[in-house]
This record gives C-alpha cells, structure tokens and sequence, in this order.
C-alpha cells in the first residue's frame, strides 16, 4: 500500500479562481494570423487598454491560405488585414503589424526567428503573449518555437512573463481571465472577421471555450480565458497572481 500514489486535489490542474487583470506594462501579441490576436487573447488586449498599457500586435502571415473558393482572390490578405485593423480600433489598439509570412507555410528558420527577436527588442515588452504548444495548426506551433528560439539572443531585459494562449486546442493553463464584464466588447471586436465567420462561427466556438473555463469558477463568472503564464526570470508556472 506504500506505493499508492497520492492523488492531487483539483486545484493542482486548474484554477479555481479567475482575475479581472492580466500582468501590466508594454505588451507584445504575437498572433499567426488575423484573428488570431481576437479570438486568442482579445479579452487580454481589451484589459491591458483599460490598465492603460501598451499594446503592440504582429500578424506574422499574411493570412492569405483559401479555404473556401471565394477566398481564392487576390484580395483575401488584404481583406483579412482589414478585418484586424477594424478590430483593433473597436478594441483601442494601434492598428497590428504584418510580417506577410505566407500562410500555412511557416518553418522554423533564421529569418522567421530572427524577424521575432527584432520585434521583441524594438517593442521591449514586458509580456508576450504567443500561441501555446499545444495548438494543432502547424503556423502556431511554428511560431510558438519561434518565440522561444529568439529569446535566447534578445539583449532586451524587459520581458517578464510569456503568456501562451489557446485557439484550436485546450493548452493547461495555470491563470484565468474572468471577461465576463468585456464579452460584448470583446464580441464586437471578433464580428470584424467576416471573412472567417462565413467559413463557420468561429465566434460562438471561442465563446464557447471561454463558457467551459469557467467549469471551475463561481455561477456569477460567465466567461473566461485560460492562459499559461511563464516567468522569465524564474522559469516558472504560476507565478502571476492578478487582482480581483
């Protein structure tokens, strides 16, 4: 009986409390594509604007991937690019940059890490938020190894906290976002992607998404975000505690 492993409580694997906050100061979002940035982390973006941080967003493909035949057109990134500037402003923030990668087709080279290493020292954050490794879409598990491979030569030291956040798979996360009181806002914001609405409700499934991370939080907390929250210097999980 010695060698039965002791079962961890619940608390162990995910929070049971969620914050109104995210950690504050000059903030880098890396997103893959447009949209990216919205339905990943929107809800962050919108709070580090009411915390009156700095908000720096880079699209790093040029979203141009069809996926239906009316996306076949010349036209598609830029109607796409359109669609995140149009967020953006709903949101507060400066209009995103566009590295115009093509998409689908990231690969973990020096010029793509090299591209993220300059953005990171230019902008000298001290957030980053990044898709998470559990992502199932080859360009976010790409960039997410790119991130990691330009901090090991950026010469800024500002960055505290890397935050991975979740789009098209779970990731386990170790902080809540509750965005009950910025779901309309943050609604408003994922309506400008008309072009990707129209292939299916993405919408309706991030929400839905940020339904469930409340499985574990009072009835009052309506939605919320999981993010995976890492501190730089200390290399740990967990260590961000937010305020209410």
């Amino acid at each position: 009986m010695s060698n039965i492993r002791k079962i961890q409580p619940e608390q162990e694997h995910i929070p049971y409390k969620a914050k109104r906050s995210v950690p504050s100061g000059r903030t880098l979002i890396l997103a893959p594509h447009a949209d990216d940035e919205i339905f990943g982390c929107g809800g962050a973006m919108i709070r580090c604007v009411q915390q009156n941080d700095v908000v720096k967003t880079v699209i790093v493909t040029d979203s141009g991937y069809p996926v239906t035949d009316e996306q076949k057109n010349p036209d598609y990134p830029e109607i796409r690019k359109r669609e995140s500037i149009a967020a953006a402003k709903i949101i507060g923030c400066e209009e995103p940059e566009f590295l115009d990668f093509h998409d689908r087709s990231l690969v973990l080279d020096k010029k793509l890490v090299n591209s993220i290493q300059s953005i990171i020292e230019s902008s000298n954050p001290s957030n980053i938020y990044y898709p998470a490794d559990s992502e199932i879409h080859p360009d976010h598990r790409i960039l997410n190894k790119a991130v990691q491979e330009a901090l090991k030569n950026v010469t800024t030291k500002t960055v505290r906290y890397l935050i991975s956040y979740e789009i098209s798979a779970p990731l386990s996360p170790n902080y809540l976002h509750d965005i009950t009181d910025i779901a309309e806002i943050l609604l408003s914001a994922m309506n400008c992607f008309k072009s990707q609405l129209k292939v299916q409700d993405y919408r309706k499934k991030i929400m839905a998404l940020n339904t469930y991370r409340t499985y574990t939080l009072p009835k009052e907390v309506l939605f919320a975000e999981a993010y995976a929250i890492q501190s730089v210097n200390t290399n740990r999980l967990g260590i961000f505690r937010g305020r209410r």
